[in-house]
């Protein structure tokens, strides 16, 4: 070895005992294939990797290989020396889920032809502290004009638009990459650009430095550990109303994850905690597991399993059907014993037992109404990121945990978690990451003089709107600017990723309104709100064609909806659909989110484009449609089924602008016939919708006045039977359900009827629940409920006869 090679390795031992992670920048001009030059030297640098791993005595490299060709895979495969072995790992960026809470020492990852942040991200925190994660892409400006597989997968980027695409996500990327050190560049005379000096040598202790039960933990996992089983074993009276929280917390790589799967193998192993009735546990299970989606859950399991086995003790593994994650482990206490731990989705876990224990992972990625739920038992144990990627946002610690710190039925135990698992803190590489895609970004902080000095004056004299172009969005000057922004983003939804930031800087149709006030005293320009739009329509032929093919046209979420239900005719229509609508944390339920809103409408007004609406998609809540509606947007679409993680249904609204004020009164009518469509369908797809979410909707579309009340001759003499006492409910159900239906849909029912009798009406009759149903819902006894429920049928029935003849 050359004096070359060994001032290179000793860099790369530096790194290894610092316990810190390098890049590895490899340029190369060729899109397709390395030339034999290049695999030699990818090859050669990977044997001084090799030989680094040599000379600290490790005798495994695992290698996780992303994206790469068979001919790459085989320049791994192929290179070797006589003491180290590679184990070797190959996935496609669409797999990286795969690879949650896995770690490698080397990782080489080919962005020639793919860029995807989500999985950069979730690739990069896989690699521990002293490994290499080596970047191949093409020369500067090659690889910035080219289109990535998955842009085009995503609709990012029209055909039309290819020849002439910059990415300037891509550019931000290369820049943020040259500014951070632990960061090489290898050309092909096998050169680095070190950016670091070195020096003196002080090793640092592994970060797995404690143990539970001879089980290595580093010491913030053993202190969480050890204070969660104290809880949780304690004996507590089910009926008190006092309920326990508890809470940990971490940015990514501090094994949250791995601590719940420990803590679940000690607390079905103790013997305070075993000794509940397990009896029937294969039927009901002790504990269940809950996450936005099961892969997230599978760190926890592998953990737990990881510990049992430690313990000698061998669980049974369920998976799911297609037989890639784990669902279930069975843990045999004795041979009459078994408790079994569960994932359920978080919909589905909101039904699970009350005196079961519920542990959730990434709670900060559950919409705040469903976690709500889901915690409504004695005792729940939560983890959660609080920066980084993953669909967290911040809105979680800023709304939804103060929310609960109020309430006095209760009590929040909360941990935090700050070392890393994989490599040491102040890693530069995670510095990076995080620098890069505005994991950390956070708004503006406000004195409350400036505050108040917003909320006191009229918004039309001090705040202002601009619209960023994409080759100003990542300028020195405008970077802080852009990065509060994005922090209203995180701390204003619930689910936040980091190719939300692509959709941005990319997307041909994408644009970001910044709202903001301009602070003379600085002259700074201060992002109070943050809107993000897209261009959608007009609908060409071979858009048509597509349609018929996908069922959906990918940056056309809106005008696909309205070609499907309304007609072709409406195929010419262009508009720009709100993807993100936020308000800074400080200032929202002020008006300024209206006001904004106005502001844009005003902005594309005065533009005088071919822009003929303005609509929005998002899932439904009673708050976010008075929002929309308060603003003049006309609900025409709803989708039956929820969303099987957030439970909600997504919904569309929309508003012509003044200019195309003729397709006010269309959109409108779609309003109107999007009512006959809703409460159509309270009886079978809809039947689990909240009321109150069904009342707003109710509250916010026009009756269809001209919607006819159609009886037969039978049913109409069987419903005045009904009416008069002489026949039951359900020999007149039929007719009593045509009367409701057409009631609602073509009347206001708060002109007539309570809100009580339009409960029950649309409980009993448009959903069609059960009495036992209706009884616990309502709480009255089931006499009075009859009663309740003739009296309203005969108002109805009189407004029928005053307002329309029955069509017999």
């Amino acid at each position: 070895m050359d004096h070359k090679e060994k001032t290179q390795i000793f860099d790369l031992v530096e790194l290894y005992v610092k316990n810190q992670r390098a890049i590895l920048l490899f340029f190369t001009e060729h899109l397709e294939q390395l030339t034999s030059n290049e695999k030699n030297v990818l090859q050669d640098s990977i044997k001084y990797y090799l030989h680094f791993a040599d000379y600290i005595q490790k005798k495994t490299i695992s290698a996780l290989l992303v994206n790469v060709e068979n001919s790459i895979y085989s320049i791994i495969a192929d290179t070797y020396t006589t003491k180290v072995n590679i184990v070797i790992e190959a996935i496609t960026f669409k797999e990286s889920r795969k690879i949650l809470g896995k770690s490698f020492d080397f990782c080489l990852l080919d962005l020639r032809l793919d860029f995807s942040p989500n999985a950069i991200c979730r690739i990069v925190e896989t690699v521990n502290g002293g490994g290499f994660i080596c970047l191949i892409l093409t020369k500067e400006d090659i690889w910035i004009h080219s289109v990535p597989q998955f842009y085009k997968e995503m609709g990012l980027v029209t055909k039309n638009k290819e020849e002439t695409f910059v990415s300037f996500l891509k550019k931000h990327f290369l820049t943020t990459l040259r500014k951070f050190s632990n960061i090489f560049v290898l050309n092909e005379a096998l050169s680095f650009n070190r950016n670091f000096e070195t020096q003196q040598l002080s090793v640092k202790k592994d970060n797995l430095n404690e143990n539970i039960d001879g089980y290595p933990c580093t010491a913030d996992q053993k202190h969480v550990i050890t204070q969660l089983l104290a809880e949780l074993t304690k004996t507590k009276n089910f009926t008190m109303q006092k309920r326990d929280l508890f809470l940990i917390v971490a940015n990514r790589g501090r094994g949250k994850s791995a601590t719940l799967g420990i803590l679940l193998g000690k607390l079905v192993l103790n013997s305070s905690f075993s000794t509940e009735k397990t009896q029937n546990a294969k039927k009901h299970p002790l504990i269940y597991l809950t996450a936005p989606h099961i892969e997230n859950i599978q760190v926890v399991f592998q953990q737990l399993i990881k510990y049992l086995e430690f313990k000698k003790i061998k669980p049974k593994i369920s998976y799911t059907v297609e037989g890639t994650y784990i669902s279930n482990v069975e843990v045999p206490i004795t041979p009459q014993k078994t408790i079994r731990i569960s994932y359920k989705p978080p919909k589905d876990a909101i039904e699970i037992p009350k005196k079961s224990l519920l542990f959730i992972d990434e709670a900060a990625a559950i919409p705040p109404k469903i976690l709500q739920n889901l915690i409504k038992r004695e005792k729940t144990v939560m983890s959660t990121t609080v920066q980084g990627y993953e669909g967290v946002g911040r809105s979680f610690s800023l709304v939804f945990l103060k929310n609960l710190e109020k309430s006095a039925n209760t009590q929040i135990v909360k941990f935090e978690m700050k070392i890393p698992i994989r490599f040491s803190e102040n890693d530069p590489i995670e510095k990076w990451l995080f620098e890069t895609f505005f994991l950390d970004a956070e708004p503006h902080t406000f004195t409350e003089k400036l505050r108040q000095t917003i909320l006191e004056k009229p918004f039309n004299t001090i705040l202002h709107l601009e619209i960023p172009s994409k080759d100003n969005l990542f300028h020195q000057n405008f970077l802080p600017t852009l990065k509060e922004t994005i922090g209203i983003y995180i701390t204003s939804h619930y689910r936040n990723q980091p190719n939300d930031l692509l959709f941005l800087a990319d997307s041909s149709s994408h644009f970001l309104v910044i709202g903001y006030y301009l602070d003379v005293n600085s002259n700074r320009k201060i992002p109070i709100a943050a809107i993000q739009c897209s261009v959608e329509g007009p609908i060409t032929e071979e858009h048509i064609n597509e349609l018929k093919q996908t069922h959906t046209l990918k940056g056309n979420l809106i005008p696909t909806m309205y070609i499907r239900e309304y007609g072709l005719k409406y195929k010419n229509l262009q508009g720009i659909r709100i993807v993100r609508i936020a308000v800074h944390p400080e200032l929202q339920n002020n008006g300024i989110g209206s006001f904004f809103l106005s502001q844009l409408v005003l902005y594309l007004t005065e533009k005088k484009t071919t822009t003929s609406w303005i609509g929005s998609s998002f899932g439904a809540t009673p708050i976010l449609l008075r929002f929309w509606h308060k603003n003049n947007f006309k609900l025409v679409h709803l989708r039956p089924t929820a969303n099987t993680t957030t439970g909600e249904h997504s919904v569309v609204v929309i508003k012509a602008l003044p200019t195309f004020n003729d397709y006010d009164s269309t959109f409108s009518h779609w309003s109107a016939m999007f009512r006959v469509f809703f409460i159509e369908n309270l009886r079978e797809t809809l039947y689990q919708m909240d009321d109150d979410l069904v009342f707003t909707i109710l509250n916010i579309t026009p009756p269809l006045t001209t919607y006819p009340l159609v009886l037969t001759q039978s049913a109409k003499v069987r419903l005045i039977n009904y009416l008069e006492g002489t026949l039951n409910y359900f020999m007149a159900l039929d007719a009593i359900r045509i009367l409701c239906t057409w009631f609602f849909i073509a009347n206001d029912p708060n002109n007539y009827l309570t809100r009580a009798q339009q409960k029950l009406i649309i409980n009993k009759v448009l959903k069609a629940k059960t009495w036992n149903q209706v009884q616990s819902d309502i709480k009255k006894p089931r006499a009075q409920l009859f009663m309740i429920l003739l009296r309203t049928i005969k108002k109805i029935w009189k407004v029928a006869e005053t307002e329309n003849s029955p069509v017999l």
